[in-house]
């Protein structure tokens, strides 16, 4: 195992390891190291490739990967999803940094900007240079400050965001038909 980008340790006390060749598990009860496929039951939809970002929830594994966006896994029962350009509105499948907020939500930082993640609506809230964020964000640079605001790092310096402060989206209401005549 080289290249360590990420490590994080789970509730059970395993250290989960992000590397340039993938995901790795050391289970201190066996004192060994496992890749993913041993530990996820059924391997589950993994994204192959190098894992920039990990977060922990108590339910969740969540993975940024280089390439292939990001990977959940749900701890107990390997389940899986993927999210990427192909299937959601994340801007960018290279993740750079991820972090995750008292309110739940999984903040990510992309080449293309930060998206805000809902983890139960699944919606991204997608943030770029036109909002006035920096270009050019730097790995593991995402950090959540003493007043809870956001903090990531970049080539021109740092962003600030306070989560609480931002705007809500207004959705327009959906139309609906109350009543349809045919002639």
């Amino acid at each position: 195992m080289e290249f360590v980008n990420r490590i994080r340790e789970d509730y059970k006390g395993r250290i989960w390891v992000g590397t340039r060749e993938g995901l790795f598990v050391l289970d201190r009860t066996k004192t060994i190291w496992q890749s993913y496929s041993e530990v996820i039951p059924g391997g589950g939809d993994f994204p192959s490739g190098e894992i920039n970002a990990i977060v922990l929830n108590s339910d969740f594994l969540w993975l940024g990967t280089a390439r292939n966006g990001i990977a959940r896994f749900h701890l107990a029962t390997g389940k899986s999803s993927v999210y990427s350009t192909d299937n959601s509105d994340i801007p960018d499948d290279e993740i750079i940094s991820m972090a995750q907020d008292d309110s739940g939500f999984l903040w990510i930082a992309t080449p293309s900007g930060i998206s805000r993640l809902d983890t139960v609506q699944r919606l991204f809230r997608n943030f770029t240079s036109e909002d006035g964020l920096q270009e050019g964000f730097r790995p593991n640079a995402l950090a959540f400050g003493r007043r809870r605001s956001l903090l990531i790092g970049g080539n021109d310096g740092f962003n600030q965001i306070n989560p609480a402060k931002l705007p809500e989206i207004v959705q327009p209401p959906r139309p609906f038909l109350t009543q349809f005549e045919y002639f």
